[in-house]
């Protein structure tokens, strides 16, 4: 060994020894002058790579352990390279585990996330209720109302000397009556072209509202009503009408026998340009608009109302909303007992077309 590795390995030693406060096969002398202490035992000293190449030693003692970064051996010619001691750490409690304990290291432990519950659910509200799929779609709008028929007013005491006073008067002596028979002659004038065709028969009548009425030869037709529906036979066209007789223009034409009354019915005034000779002529308005019949005449026979004969109103014309008039003369008026129920029921012949409106 030359003198530059004596003097390092002088210097090693040295190092150690000032580290550890001990010494390392040598007595270390107290500060104050005392007596040496026991030489520590030291372990040998294992060098190992450290960072850069430098080699560290390490050294257990009783009061701890020191490392020693040891440089290489320096080239020749150039002085050695310096060596710092590391210091110790501080000593460690008693029973506390050696700060040179191997160390694994180790995943740091994530710290633990707070227990998260799941979302409880809300206490559900009551449903509201669901809309129907008619509620969701708009309906369409509702047709208007039909207009309520109009009902006649109260009807006040008539005038004196009125056209009111006589249909009072008319009243007088058909309200009571149940039943009623008579001939007739009909005259239907068609306004387009004037034509007249004219017709004999005889005609019932049945309280509530029973009709029949039963041509002569040659045509043989027929017209009956049960009071809701009316019937009207053309034995030439082999066709049958069938409606409602109120909207027909019988329920004018015998309105002095059927219904209500003529008052009850109509408005009237007097004809005052008539050439009828009996007696007055009336002009009724329908209280209540009708599609049969706009003007209603009735001729009144002045003797026979006098003596509260039936045969009173001798004469109905019709004139309905095209203008056409139908006109009925009645003769030989009657109250029978009793009249059969066949009078008012007709079936029509085979082949005969059947026309509803």
């Amino acid at each position: 060994m030359n003198a530059r590795s004596h003097t390092y390995a002088t210097k090693l030693v040295l190092a150690l020894t000032l580290a550890t406060g001990g010494a390392t096969g040598v007595s270390a002398c107290s500060d104050e002058g005392g007596e040496a202490g026991p030489a520590a035992s030291a372990e040998p000293v294992a060098a190992r790579p450290g960072p850069g190449g430098v080699a560290t030693a390490s050294s257990s003692t009783p009061s701890g352990s020191a490392t020693v970064a040891m440089a290489p051996p320096a080239a020749p010619g150039t002085d050695p390279p310096r060596v710092t001691p590391r210091p110790d750490p501080a000593p460690a409690a008693p029973g506390a585990p050696s700060a040179v304990a191997s160390v694994k290291p180790t995943t740091p432990t994530p710290p633990k996330q707070p227990a998260v519950s799941p979302p409880s659910s809300p206490t559900p509200s009551p449903a509201a209720p669901t809309p129907s799929a008619a509620a969701l779609v708009p309906s369409p709008a509702p047709p208007p109302a039909a207009p309520a028929p109009a009902t006649p007013a109260a009807l006040t005491p008539p005038e004196k000397g009125s056209a009111d006073e006589v249909a009072a008067q008319v009243d007088a002596i058909f309200k009571p009556t149940k039943r009623f028979r008579a001939l007739f002659d009909q005259k239907y004038t068609a306004k387009v072209h004037g034509k007249e065709k004219k017709s004999k028969g005889l005609v019932y009548v049945e309280k509530p509202g029973k009709l029949s009425l039963k041509y002569q030869a040659p045509n043989r037709n027929r017209a009956v009503s049960d009071g809701s529906t009316l019937k009207v036979y053309e034995h030439e066209n082999k066709q049958m009408f069938v409606k409602p007789v109120k909207n027909t223009e019988y329920p004018g034409a015998f309105a002095f026998i059927l219904g209500q009354g003529l008052r009850q019915s109509f408005t009237f005034a007097f004809h005052e340009n008539s050439k009828w000779e009996g007696g007055p002529v009336l002009v009724g308005t329908p209280r209540v608009p009708n599609p049969g019949y706009t003007k209603v005449f009735f001729y009144i026979d002045s003797g026979l109302l006098a003596e509260g004969k039936l045969g009173c109103v001798r004469r109905v014309l019709v004139i309905d909303a095209q203008g056409n008039k139908n006109r009925f003369d009645f003769v030989k008026a009657s109250e029978p007992a009793s009249i059969k129920a066949s009078r008012f029921e007709f079936d029509p012949p085979d082949g005969t077309q059947v026309i509803k409106g």
